[in-house]
């Protein structure tokens, strides 16, 4: 199965990501910690994609992040296409939060670059609050367009986390059917 995860700055596409990928066993990749350098500036194209092309040869993978410029056939490809089209407000509060925690921990982000330091800088703010909408909302309507046959549109945690619980139930009586032990996944 092939997933593809876009959406707003801060919106918890990356925990969607990995919470997915435990239940599926499937590999997740989150862009940023491939895209972005130790200082969160974007790595050359080239270095990119020599990446995302092993990644996206394979049968099954659940890609978090947007970079619509780095491969953008990985949306045809995927089979789905989750979207979290939340407020703005909560997508701050949600960095803001996780900025620190992860800072007073002193926690290393799955989702970011290698040895980056977690921070909530005024351009990362404006990009929450203001950039990354103008870019985000054009593309939400292109997916709606395009892929509304496999587009599963997120609004808020109350949707992804039933969403989840289903899965989860779904999986787990899969499982059950065929013999399986299940592990609370």
């Amino acid at each position: 199965m092939k997933i593809q995860i876009a959406g707003f700055s801060g919106s918890g596409k990356s925990t969607f990501a990995s919470r997915l990928g435990a239940i599926l066993n499937l590999p997740v990749i989150h862009l940023d910690a491939i895209c972005l350098d130790a200082k969160w500036k974007n790595k050359p194209n080239e270095e990119i994609l020599a990446i995302l092309t092993s990644v996206l040869r394979s049968e099954d993978w659940i890609i978090d992040g947007n970079y619509r410029r780095i491969s953008p056939n990985r949306y045809d490809d995927c089979d789905l296409l989750f979207y979290f089209n939340f407020n703005r407000f909560v997508c701050l509060y949600s960095a803001i939060k996780r900025n620190k925690t992860y800072r007073k921990e002193h926690k290393k982000r799955a989702d970011a670059p290698l040895n980056v330091e977690n921070k909530m800088t005024f351009e990362f703010f404006m990009w929450i609050i203001y950039e990354g909408r103008k870019k985000q909302r054009q593309k939400l309507r292109e997916f709606k367009n395009k892929y509304n046959d496999k587009l599963i549109i997120f609004k808020n945690r109350s949707q992804v986390n039933k969403y989840l619980e289903t899965f989860i139930n779904l999986h787990n009586n899969i499982k059950e059917d065929k013999g399986e032990e299940t592990n609370g996944n």
